[in-house]
């Protein structure tokens, strides 16, 4: 069953958008501290001469946040590792499907200096957590770097790049409501079933995600986290 949630607080980002100055990066992803235009240039610079020329006009990126059993119990070891899922509002593209933290980096320096901060800020935005520390990329089954997906109109690419994150507290949940209605910690079980028991009442949850490729993404983090691949 998945862990029994409080409401979340629905409300706006109040003030500014933090600057991030304490996040952290591991030394695997510190590719990614670079502007979006900068690293899609370098990106179609390593393409081999004989292949085609990746067709990029953005970069977005997803955090994986997970919560551990508290310590300090006997029955720690019986309670699962569990990720965050949020579920899209039902004004927006996807209405009711379950995501990630996610979102575009924008080509605008001003806003997102560099990929790593656009986790940062993408998961402030929609979550109100603050991050603390981007931990690794996560790959799929394919073990390709990123998923290539277009815009609602097919008008733009973009590739996606998956990271787990850690965060300061994970008690400072809230939600925005103009993207998301509700949210769930999914075990590794709930994830591979799509069904999460969620509210006191024991009211089951359907987990429809918004791409099959999602589902893999956090069952590959899930591996490397119980395999305790961390640097």
């Amino acid at each position: 069953m998945a862990t029994p949630a409080p409401e979340p607080v629905q409300t706006p980002r109040p003030g500014p958008v933090p600057s991030f100055s304490t996040l952290t990066i591991s030394q695997s992803i510190s590719r990614f501290d670079l502007p979006a235009r900068e690293f899609i240039s370098r990106l179609k610079s390593q393409t081999p001469p004989t292949s085609p020329s990746p067709v990029l006009d953005g970069v977005a990126v997803g955090a994986l946040v997970f919560k551990c059993p508290r310590s300090g119990g006997d029955s720690d070891q019986a309670q699962p590792i569990r990720v965050l899922l949020i579920q899209r509002a039902k004004t927006d593209s996807l209405p009711d499907k379950w995501e990630i933290p996610s979102g575009v980096v924008s080509n605008n320096p001003e806003k997102d200096a560099t990929i790593t901060q656009a986790v940062a800020r993408e998961l402030w935005e929609e979550t109100g957590f603050m991050a603390k520390r981007l931990v690794r990329l996560v790959v799929g089954p394919d073990g390709q770097e990123g998923f290539v997906f277009s815009n609602s109109t097919k008008t733009r690419v973009f590739r996606r790049y998956v990271f787990e994150v850690e965060v300061d507290d994970l008690d400072e949940l809230k939600l925005n409501p103009w993207e998301h209605q509700d949210y769930v910690w999914a075990s590794e079980e709930e994830i591979l079933n799509l069904r999460a028991d969620g509210d006191e009442e024991g009211k089951e949850k359907l987990l429809e995600l918004t791409s099959e490729h999602l589902g893999h993404l956090i069952l590959e983090a899930f591996r490397l986290r119980k395999e305790a691949v961390v640097e």
